[in-house]
């Protein structure tokens, strides 16, 4: 299975290979990026391009667990595509100091646009989730069933953003975020994807995985086929 529990203090990954960061509570995956190098990495400083906010292309993460598609060359320059576009997109915000978290960052649904008041598209806003879920899909591969996504209330949610927990006590932040009325809401968790990664890769791409509840924790741990 492709998906793996990271307990070595090196980390044998792939370029574009899913990272993802545990939260307060064990096997909770709460952050998620891309491998931005093949190779043995140091498991706690994983260089890796991930919407934060803001999203960057330069940072390093730990990984507590990682997965991989085995992607092909076409694969991986579709994403590489996808990447290039939307990091250059919010890095030009960025120089012109032009965003707020709603402006870069959504929660549900997982992306949308950023609109001028004409109608213009700015920019697409993500979750961290979903900034890996829409790359994977742009190189045609679409790793979880949204429409399976299950239910979640606001203390889930806190603790799959646990930086920005005091801020969504507040509903209108909530709002901004996409988190509309008192919920539950369908919001796609990191630890989705790595359920969705512990397949054979024809799996991944053959069938979208259908999330069940208590998928945001992550607790297989298998080793990597070989090659």
């Amino acid at each position: 299975m492709p998906s793996n529990r990271v307990t070595d203090p090196t980390v044998n990954i792939k370029q574009f290979d899913v990272v993802g960061a545990d939260g307060k509570i064990a096997r909770f995956v709460r952050h998620v990026g891309m491998s931005l190098i093949t190779g043995p990495q140091n498991s706690n400083e994983v260089p890796v391009v991930d919407m934060a906010p803001p999203l960057k292309s330069s940072e390093k993460m730990k990984a507590d667990v990682f997965g991989t598609a085995d992607l092909t060359a076409d694969e991986e320059r579709k994403l590489k595509s996808f990447i290039d576009r939307h990091v250059s997109e919010h890095q030009s915000a960025q120089i012109l100091n032009r965003t707020t978290l709603n402006e870069a960052y959504c929660i549900m649904p997982h992306c949308a646009p950023l609109r001028e008041d004409d109608g213009r598209i700015v920019r697409m806003r993500f979750s961290c989730s979903g900034f890996v879920y829409e790359a994977y899909r742009r190189a045609r591969i679409e790793l979880v069933d949204i429409k399976s996504l299950p239910l979640h209330n606001l203390d889930t949610i806190k603790l799959a953003y646990p930086d920005c927990a005091n801020l969504l006590e507040r509903p209108g932040v909530c709002h901004k975020l996409g988190l509309n009325g008192k919920g539950p809401w369908p919001v796609l968790l990191c630890g989705y994807l790595f359920h969705a990664m512990a397949r054979d890769p024809e799996s991944i791409r053959k069938d979208r995985y259908s999330v069940q509840a208590g998928d945001e924790f992550f607790e297989r741990n298998s080793p990597r086929p070989s090659k």
